[in-house]
């Protein structure tokens, strides 16, 4: 009997490493006035963003329901296989819930709340997929992915926090003040909330620079076997580059992985975004 992976798609990891794994998407869905698209189906964050650019209209985000559970769980368990399904926080969104009820109807699905967002819950899921794939049961891997959930460091520099502050996702951005002093706040995501953490001061490059250096120097409970490298948007390919670079200062990671954010996630934090998550040890 055989395992499936699935995730909705505000855990990002690369295509590539989607394929390699296994691993299914369920969309979420993005809301604009009165049309709904799914992510990365029919919309991406440059159409995302461009229409925001073009109505000024902030889009909302909108959880799989239940019955997009039903068809997913009915889908991959047809051959007899189990399935382990990942779910963003539970304090975020109702996928969770929506999940867990249409979960019942299936003996062989388990569900997961991640209590986290992005490709820092993607680097535990690769993880899950290894142990899948050297032989270990559900069961084992649940337990794993227990011990592994409150070591996801997931966070993000904004090179503008307009966005974020005016869909309210991030209240204490809002309290904060968006791009007062030419201060740039890290966003972290803890325990299914969005919080302010440490603040750069300077042109963007310089604090995600500052950012990376405060993520890594020193310290040595972070798992160097991957790193993620998530951006949005707006973010250029020299730029990538750059954060690769400031990445090999502080640490040697077995992989670094890049990965273009969700049009669910640039819907939270907009476009010019950049994060670098890891797992601790």
């Amino acid at each position: 009997m055989s395992i499936q992976l699935s995730i909705d798609s505000t855990i990002t990891l690369p295509k590539s490493h989607l394929e390699k794994y296994h691993i299914t998407v369920l969309p979420m869905h993005i809301v604009f006035g009165e049309e709904s698209f799914d992510d990365s189906v029919n919309i991406d964050a440059e159409k995302l963003i461009k229409r925001y650019q073009e109505t000024g209209e902030i889009p909302s985000t909108s959880a799989c329901a239940i019955g997009e559970y039903q068809e997913l769980f009915s889908r991959l368990t047809a051959d007899g296989s189990e399935v382990i399904h990942f779910c963003m926080a539970s304090e975020m969104s109702s996928t969770y819930q929506n999940a867990c009820i249409a979960a019942k109807d299936f003996d062989s699905v388990s569900v997961v709340d991640t209590r986290n967002i992005t490709s820092g819950t993607g680097l535990m899921v690769l993880k899950a997929a290894e142990l899948r794939d050297n032989g270990y049961s559900v069961k084992e891997i649940l337990r794993h992915v227990e011990q592994m959930l409150p070591k996801i460091r997931s966070s993000f520099i904004l090179e503008n926090l307009s966005f974020l502050a005016k869909n309210g996702r991030c209240p204490s951005v809002v309290a904060f003040g968006a791009n007062v002093l030419g201060i740039k706040p890290s966003i972290v995501v803890e325990n299914g909330k969005m919080s302010v953490g440490k603040k750069f001061r300077g042109k963007f490059d310089v604090c995600v620079q500052k950012y990376i250096q405060s993520l890594l120097e020193n310290n040595d409970s972070v798992d160097t076997s991957r790193v993620s490298v998530e951006y949005a948007y707006g973010i250029t390919e020299a730029q990538v580059d750059m954060i690769k670079r400031e990445i090999r200062k502080y640490k040697k990671f077995d992989e670094v992985i890049t990965v273009y954010t969700s049009s669910t996630i640039t819907a939270h934090c907009g476009q010019g975004v950049i994060g670098v998550l890891y797992l601790e040890k």
